[in-house]
């Protein structure tokens, strides 16, 4: 009875002031952290923000040889957020061509309220910059703007188009920033810039990517135009332990050739327009990076493309824009990946569905399963042989007999690089079987009898078809028939 008194009588007014003075006890000493954590985040924030606005200026001096007006920065600067420590960002160009970028703070940040850059111009037009000597804010790194350092990515891209380089590669390094083109399959160093150069943070501005980002890989894209000429971009970052290095693929403006203009020998051509006009089946084209793959794609989609059929396609990304072909980029921020694409085109009513690259199982199978429901699949894959994309499948764990019962042809694409030119090779496969399929992955890789091949007339034709063989043993790789003849795949 008197226990159960004591747990009902509740606390007394002189318990109730000794938690409520704990409470306030540990509240005063947790709070002062907690404080210091806010304000940190919102100082790097104004860091950030600070630094994507410093690299705008820099590109704008860069590219106009001018300081912005009040009027040119506003339409390059981003909108300020209602909750940010920045009040204002501005700047202001005088008449001797130099200008000032300022950063204005709340008073409660602890740091100089007002910060400045101050960009001036000598007699040998080299542009300079200074800053308050108290900044906590601006600069995060005042940045070299010698005339020397202009080469940086205007005079790059430039001379990278005009010498038909296919890549652009980009080390930083404590050294300084290297900078390698790609000619013919070769790579040639171009120059070597000054650590303090802005070309990197000037490559993230031009691809929409975050500036304060060292860490994690980035991709982006953006478009080079100069001399009434385009020139597709497509930025790759990845961070090494010595800095950060960019590969940029340069895809420029170009009349699309048609199929009988890439270089295809004609009894494969033959055979491809043929399939083409089928109404559903898988054709895969294989090959290394850069062998021209996307290329054969798009010279297929516009033989394709006579307004009679609806075509789909899933790039990553878009490399040329193609009237009447309904063209979709995978967002991966979203959850939108080349699987989730494939599934709702299948409810779209399409003809025909291109995939830029087929890069897991989950993929290979919706292609697979596309083929077979009456759609013309044409897809791409990263293989050394053609033979190697049934090794592919098989990794994959894609149905067997849904594969062999949709694929129609597999094309091989290489590139044969000459001193200064360069020329694609084209190899290729096509099933022989009708009504008896194959049992299994194994008996369609060692049986030679089981595919038509179209060898390239100067390439080592039998390897890229992943077949190694002798002059005996040319009738049975043709289709011929001969029993002991043998596939080695090449891994």
């Amino acid at each position: 009875m008197l226990r159960s008194r004591l747990t009902m009588r509740g606390f007394t007014l002189l318990e109730l002031m000794v938690v409520i003075a704990i409470i306030s006890i540990l509240a005063s000493l947790s709070a002062p952290t907690f404080t210091r954590q806010i304000a940190k985040a919102k100082l790097i924030e104004a860091q950030n923000l600070a630094t994507q606005h410093q690299s705008m200026v820099e590109e704008f001096i860069l590219l106009h040889g001018s300081f912005p007006t009040k009027s040119e920065f506003n339409l390059i600067k981003h909108p300020l957020s209602k909750d940010s420590i920045v009040k204002s960002l501005s700047v202001n160009s005088q008449n001797n061509g130099s200008g000032i970028l300022a950063i204005s703070l709340n008073s409660s940040t602890g740091v100089n309220e007002n910060q400045y850059l101050k960009y001036t111009r000598d007699v040998n037009r080299n542009w300079h910059c200074s800053s308050d000597l108290d900044s906590n804010i601006l600069p995060m790194q005042c940045q070299s703007l010698a005339e020397e350092d202009r080469m940086t990515l205007e005079e790059i891209l430039s001379n990278a188009v005009s010498s038909h380089a296919t890549d652009v590669h980009i080390e930083h390094s404590n050294l300084g920033v290297t900078v390698f083109q790609r000619n013919f399959g070769l790579l040639h160093k171009i120059a070597n810039l000054s650590q303090g150069s802005n070309l990197i943070n000037r490559i993230k501005m031009r691809s929409n990517l975050d500036l304060s980002e060292t860490r994690r890989t980035q991709e982006g894209q953006f478009l080079f135009e100069e001399r009434n000429r385009q020139t597709f971009i497509r930025v790759s970052i990845v961070a090494t332990v010595k800095g950060e290095k960019i590969a940029m693929r340069l895809l420029p403006e170009k009349n699309r050739l048609g199929l009988n203009d890439i270089g295809i020998k004609p009894s494969l051509l033959t055979t491809l327009n043929s399939t083409l006009k089928g109404a559903s089946g898988l054709i895969l084209v294989c090959g290394a990076t850069g062998a021209g793959k996307s290329t054969t794609l798009y010279s297929c989609l516009d033989s394709l493309n006579n307004g009679k059929r609806t075509i789909f396609t899933i790039e990553d990304p878009v490399e040329y824009e193609i009237q009447g072909l309904f063209q979709c980029e995978p967002n991966h921020a979203i959850g939108l990946d080349s699987a989730a694409l494939l599934k709702s085109f299948l409810r779209q009513d399409p003809d025909i569905i291109m995939v830029g690259e087929i890069r897991d199982s989950i993929t290979a199978n919706l292609a697979v399963n596309a083929a077979l429901t009456g759609h013309l699949v044409l897809a791409t894959l990263h293989t050394n042989s053609a033979l190697d994309a049934m090794h592919r499948c098989h990794g994959w764990q894609v149905d067997f007999f849904s594969l062999v019962s949709s694929l129609k042809l597999i094309i091989h694409q290489s590139m044969l690089y000459k001193i200064a030119s360069q020329q694609p090779v084209f190899n290729g496969l096509q099933p022989l079987w009708t009504d008896s399929l194959p049992k299994s992955y194994e008996m369609l890789i060692s049986t030679p009898a089981l595919w038509q091949t179209f060898t390239h007339k100067d390439s080592e034709g039998s390897n890229c078809l992943g077949i190694k063989s002798n002059t005996k043993m040319t009738k049975s790789i043709t289709g011929m028939g001969y029993p002991k003849a043998r596939f080695f795949l090449i891994i």
